[in-house]
């Protein structure tokens, strides 16, 4: 049974790399075709062959897989039907078939337990983490990872190999949960159980595991920005898959060394995929060379050789079809759309789209259906085919509206678990402290007068300090339970906003395009009958009604310039906050200036956006309440942040008394400078005026 259980946990984690196995797999077949071994054996033998045709023939893994389950239920095998299971959870996984994966799932959970195997079990529980991971519950999956990694840590049985990959999968959910400190705890044991190993009995694993160590930290670094570990960690991984051979792997860590170099340096990242795509290619492993492919295809595209980017585009979206990948298919599709449109082939590019928009429909992948109906109405304009792309565009609205509010959800209830989480906490350590008096007070009755006396001594030292633990518990709990309070309170305010900004260019667009372009078409039916009226105009009637359509018209444009101005999403924030300065100058009797230093601005849309409104909110509070009489407007930027200063020689306040003054426009330009991370401080001197400086950083 020992043999049994290295089979079924090396099978679980897919340590053995396809170019070690392909040598053994031949002889596998070769002993299944002669016949002569047991059912048992049988059973094992395809299993493996199963699980190494999972990444390279889907028709070849569904062979053994049948097999596999035909044998065991035939011979009414317990083992067979519990490695049967496991063979169609990792089917359905691969398919995004969840649910189906979950039945098996828990029909193994059930055979484990009647098989009395920890490994079984495990493995089992491994699996449910990682289906837990892939329908982002998070928190489940950290919870049943947690369980295996205590169970094999402490399991004498538990080879090295084992522990460590349940370790890194544990540390890359960590990583997802922004708890970089505990993954690369984690990521840093997983390196040291790696030397622990035999380098004579298993070279090749100690090498795999460490390699894939390597890749975790240089995964988290790159992360969190810092380039230059990511890329050291990535080379570290590149040469121990180079010693093990495992060529799968090598491809991988190539591929992500040609994603950091692709914005700074193309020709190194060019040179990067090209080996990733190599490898790739040698190891007929479809799913790693289609993903090479289409990194490779997006590279030639950034280079603008649209000839190379459609080659190895589409030679990926073959890959993709075979393997049934309809999410991958339809990323391709999108690339290939977004392509022709720029080259100014709209009919080709919206059959493109087309067929990427219904790929996603078909798997329901919300972000997906949005990003190709947003291209759509795109395309569907350019076409002149305005209804249809008006269509587009509000359908592509209301999905983001929902997946803004489906988001926003998902982290309510995320903080509102954590919070519970913290409130049972101080529960437990409360109960737990209760325990301990109750057993130190028995204990003194029981024990001689002497022993009583040393007793009560001891409990009261003990409960002291448990006394002591339990203040010190619950006030960092306490602390917990106000940080999430806040975080909540944040990101309420943040959903707010996101929604008014969202609602505002909704406005606008309905304004310009709709009544805007309605007023247009009316007075130009009133141009073409002028000569019909020569008697209604001289009673006055037709210059009146033409001077109020101006003025309609002009109050249009100014309302959707304000919801969302042109200059800002034509001309970028430079533009606009030099417009908004010329409009405020103009209409109001207060001097405005703007200076705009240097020539960097925020990329994207959001931060232009929020510094945007801050701009209008404080000068809106300069005209209203500080009734001053000049306002400087000062936008510059470093090489890690972009410094905003506003200023006004207005009536300004005591900043003793701030938080009285706290008003809703103050509330705004507060929240808005939290949600771009940013230090927002506030000078103000009665009669002196009120200074605003704000430091956002680059992202």
């Amino acid at each position: 049974m020992r043999i049994i259980y290295y089979v079924f946990y090396l099978i679980i984690f897919s340590f053995l790399s396809n170019n070690s196995l392909s040598g053994q797999i031949d002889s596998m077949l070769q002993v299944l075709e002669k016949g002569d071994i047991s059912d048992r054996e049988r059973i094992l033998t395809h299993n493996r062959c199963a699980h190494y045709f999972s990444n390279v023939d889907s028709s070849q893994f569904n062979f053994h897989k049948n097999k596999v389950d035909s044998i065991a239920y035939s011979t009414n095998d317990s083992l067979g039907k519990f490695l049967s299971n496991t063979l169609n959870i990792s089917y359905f996984l691969n398919l995004e078939k969840l649910d189906s994966a979950e039945v098996y799932i828990h029909k193994n959970i059930k055979r484990a337990r009647d098989l009395d195997k920890s490994s079984f079990m495990s493995g089992t529980l491994y699996e449910l983490a990682m289906l837990k991971a892939k329908i982002n519950q998070k928190d489940s999956a950290i919870y049943y990872a947690e369980k295996v990694y205590k169970r094999d840590k402490s399991d004498p049985d538990v080879h090295p190999i084992n522990l460590n990959h349940t370790i890194v999968f544990l540390g890359k959910l960590y990583k997802s949960q922004l708890d970089y400190d505990r993954a690369l705890t984690l990521y840093l044991e997983a390196d040291s159980i790696a030397n622990m190993i035999d380098s004579n009995e298993r070279t090749q694993y100690k090498y795999d595991i460490k390699a894939e160590a390597n890749n975790s930290i240089a995964s988290l670094y790159k992360t969190i920005g810092d380039t230059s570990l990511s890329i050291k960690y990535y080379k570290n991984a590149v040469g121990l898959y180079l010693q093990s051979k495992n060529y799968k792997n090598l491809s991988y860590s190539y591929r992500s060394l040609a994603d950091i170099y692709e914005v700074r340096q193309p020709d190194s990242s060019l040179f990067y995929i090209n080996k990733a795509y190599d490898y790739s290619k040698k190891l007929n492993s479809p799913v790693v060379h289609g993903y090479n492919s289409q990194q490779l295809g997006d590279i030639w595209n950034e280079k603008n050789n649209s000839t190379k980017a459609i080659k190895y585009w589409e030679e990926a979206l073959d890959v993709f079809v075979k393997l049934k990948k309809l999410n991958a298919q339809a990323g391709i599709k999108l690339r290939l759309g977004r392509l022709e449109r720029q080259n100014g082939n709209y009919e080709k590019s919206l059959s493109h789209v087309n067929d990427a928009h219904n790929l996603y429909v078909d798997t329901k992948f919300a972000e997906g259906i949005y990003a190709s109906l947003d291209h759509k109405s795109i395309v569907l304009e350019k076409m002149g085919r305005y209804k249809e792309s008006l269509y587009a565009l509000n359908e592509s609205n209301i999905l983001k509206d929902s997946l803004d509010q489906k988001k926003y959800d998902i982290k309510v209830r995320e903080i509102q678990t954590k919070f519970e989480t913290a409130k049972k906490e101080t529960l437990l350590v409360q109960q737990e402290a209760e325990l301990v008096k109750q057993q130190s007070i028995r204990n003194i009755f029981i024990g001689s007068s002497l022993l009583g006396l040393l007793l009560a001594l001891a409990f009261w030292n003990r409960s002291r300090l448990a006394k002591k633990i339990l203040q010190q518990e619950t006030e960092i709990n306490t602390q917990k339970i106000e940080k999430l309070e806040k975080e909540k309170k944040i990101l309420a305010m943040s959903s707010m906003i996101e929604g008014q900004e969202a609602e505002r260019i909704r406005i606008a667009k309905d304004l310009h395009d709709g009544i805007g372009g309605l007023l247009s078409t009316v007075k130009a039916h009133f141009s073409n009958i002028q000569a019909e009226v020569a008697k209604v105009k001289k009673m006055n009637v037709y210059d009146k009604t033409n001077e109020l359509i101006d003025q309609a018209s002009s109050e249009v444009r100014r309302i959707s310039h304000n919801l969302m101005p042109g200059a800002l999403r034509l001309d970028g924030l430079h533009a606009a906050i030099e417009q908004l300065a010329e409009d405020l100058d103009s209409a109001h009797s207060m001097k405005v200036r703007a200076e705009i230093i240097g020539a960097d601005e925020p990329r994207d849309e959001q931060t232009q956006v929020y510094l945007f409104r801050i701009i209008q909110e404080a000068s809106n509070n300069a005209i209203k309440y500080a009734e001053a009489k000049n306002f400087l407007i000062q936008f510059s930027s470093t090489e890690n942040e972009y410094h905003l200063i506003l200023e006004d020689d207005g009536k300004g306040f005591d900043a003793s008394e701030l938080s009285k003054l706290d008003g809703l426009g103050l509330k705004s330009i507060k929240s808005r400078v939290e949600q771009l991370n940013g230090v927002l401080d506030i000078n103000a001197k009665l009669g002196e005026g009120t200074s605003l400086s704000i430091h956002i950083p680059k992202l």
